[in-house]
């Protein structure tokens, strides 16, 4: 019997028992009860799945950022940060960043400590974790689906980087020449001062 019917066959009997009507209400609120139980999950079982669901994506990205962070500021930068695994196999991570040289420019982002510690909250890997999950969280409120919820953290994280990168390359690191592989203007507007002593405190 199918059980959407259920509902309408005890109100039959009702009825047909002739069963008084404070009864009858009663009878009607635990039927009405059941059929929202059955057609919707239970509330403590959503916040534990949006719990795990949380902390598997903070995991997640955690180790999205540590994966691609190096390459990403490498390519933008065209800095020498690689993979971070590399060095497994060699020298990987900021081993090869400009940062190092003793002249020349350095890595608008590796120099933050440095440089500009002010402004090192921007390059922070949780900040930046933080404003992935905060795409997560929004996706999730609007009832987004888990496809897009997967995919809103890297989104994030990619959108913020680039436009984090840009703010660097146009307004702070103004005497950095190389952006995205396809700005050089070390031969224009951003010569390059090969005598300035850049020896940063871990080469020390």
């Amino acid at each position: 019997m199918s059980a959407t019917l259920q509902p309408l066959l005890l109100e039959d009997v009702v009825e047909q028992k002739g069963v008084h009507s404070k009864h009858k209400r009663k009878i009607k609120t635990v039927v009405d009860g059941v059929e929202q139980k059955r057609n919707h999950p239970d509330s403590l079982d959503r916040k534990i799945e949006t719990v795990v669901e949380f902390i598997l994506y903070a995991v997640c990205l955690h180790w999205f950022d540590w994966l691609f962070h190096n390459p990403f500021c490498g390519w933008m930068f065209q800095c020498g940060c690689t993979w971070n695994w590399a060095g497994s196999w060699g020298d990987g991570g900021w081993t090869n960043c400009n940062v190092h040289n003793r002249h020349g420019p350095q890595c608008p982002w590796c120099s933050v400590p440095w440089k500009w510690p002010q402004l090192s909250l921007f390059v922070n890997v949780k900040f930046v974790v933080l404003l992935s999950l905060l795409g997560w969280m929004a996706s999730k409120l609007a009832g987004g689906r888990l496809g897009s919820r997967v995919l809103v953290g890297p989104f994030v994280w990619i959108t913020y980087n680039t436009i984090c990168g840009a703010v660097f390359f146009c307004f702070i690191a103004t005497d950095y020449p190389y952006f995205f592989g396809i700005i050089d203007l070390s031969d224009s507007s951003r010569p390059i001062d090969w005598t300035t002593n850049n020896t940063i405190p871990e080469d020390l």
